[in-house]
């Protein structure tokens, strides 16, 4: 995932987390953001290890 995806990514769900959504809303939302940062954060680590 190119790093302007990530940083967009990151944004909305903070402001998802921010908004006045209910809290059903915001945990689906805001959860499906974090974790596809959390699986892409894995694979950022492994692409950094390896170009050294």
């Amino acid at each position: 995932m190119r790093k302007r995806t990530r940083r967009i990514l990151f944004i909305f769900a903070l402001l998802v987390i921010v908004s006045p959504l209910p809290v059903y809303l915001k945990v689906i939302l805001a959860g499906n953001a974090v974790t596809i940062l959390a699986l892409d954060f894995d694979e950022f680590n492994y692409q950094t290890r390896g170009m050294k």
